[in-house]
């Protein structure tokens, strides 16, 4: 059963609370996920389990019957796994995460304040261009930048970033500062790249829609992209999580500053699940915990 139970925990918190709104609050599930559960548990099972109203749901005589049954099963494999818990006393296994390119030099706080906490955890973290399916690949996370499209993925926001025109002062010297977004056709430009691997085509807008563009450098690895930009090789669509020391210390310089960039959220995802392993709940933890310091500090 237990390779359902899924469906099972979601009809025996409707019946126990007597709403799916309810039983999703407490599932932390979203209500149509709850609802998908329980329509599944029945076509699977051929009878139905609960009658409909539209203030109260209860369980028919069937429903009833399993409730009865099954409500025991799950509350005792809950303290099965809870005594395994217990038993372990330490977080160990690897936890597999997928990161912004801009993000993943973060990641290295964030890992060594694990590592001194739990010694027997991997952390093994990718850095990607693309936004990975948490429910098919084996990631346990992600983070990412933007809004999600799955409603099924739990999202919570880490700092808001904004990515905008940068360059080497010596690169401004030489070629002067764009002072139009046309001027950028006659400009070096150095690229990263888009979700599906390649090097960016186009540049956002501030103000809506976005400019296309050609480079003669591109990569996916947001250091490398940095450093040459530093070396004063061209003009670069950079992340303030990437380049904001260097624009602080006058290393870099702003570029057509509220014209081409964005502003994005920078979000940390996880697939919708009960019961969070406890090595991906600690690395969520201490994931925002590094941003909330940054947030607080400035830094």
């Amino acid at each position: 059963m237990r390779a359902q139970s899924p469906h099972y925990e979601a009809f025996v918190a409707v019946v126990r609370l007597g709403t799916v709104t309810e039983a999703a609050k407490v599932l932390n599930l979203p209500r149509p996920t709850v609802s998908r559960h329980i329509a599944r548990l029945e076509s699977d099972l051929g009878v139905a389990l609960l009658h409909r109203t539209t203030r109260r749901i209860t369980p028919t005589t069937a429903g009833q019957q399993l409730f009865e049954r099954v409500e025991p099963l799950l509350e005792q494999w809950d303290a099965v796994e809870a005594d395994l818990r217990n038993q372990a006393g330490s977080v160990r296994g690897t936890v597999r995460i997928s990161v912004l390119p801009l993000v993943a030099p973060a990641m290295a706080s964030v890992v060594g304040r694990l590592h001194q906490m739990h010694p027997e955890l991997m952390v093994d973290v990718v850095a990607n261009v693309r936004l990975v399916d948490l429910r098919t690949e084996q990631f346990d996370a992600a983070i990412w930048a933007g809004d999600p499209r799955d409603p099924d993925l739990v999202s919570r926001t880490l700092t808001a970033g904004h990515v905008g025109l940068v360059a080497a002062p010596t690169y401004i010297n030489q070629h002067g500062t764009p002072a139009a977004v046309a001027d950028l056709a006659r400009h070096t430009l150095l690229l990263g790249h888009s979700g599906d691997g390649r090097p960016r085509a186009f540049w956002p807008l501030h103000e809506g829609g976005r400019v296309r563009v050609r480079g003669t450098f591109a990569t996916n690895d947001a250091a490398l992209l940095r450093q040459a930009t530093l070396l004063g090789q061209g003009i670069c669509l950079l992340s303030d999580l990437n380049a904001g020391a260097a624009l602080d210390d006058g290393r870099l310089v702003r570029v057509l500053p509220g014209v081409v960039g964005i502003t994005a959220a920078v979000r940390l995802l996880v697939a919708q699940q009960r019961r969070m392993p406890s090595r991906v709940r600690v690395l969520i933890d201490a994931i925002a915990a590094h941003f909330d310091a940054v947030q607080a500090t400035g830094t």
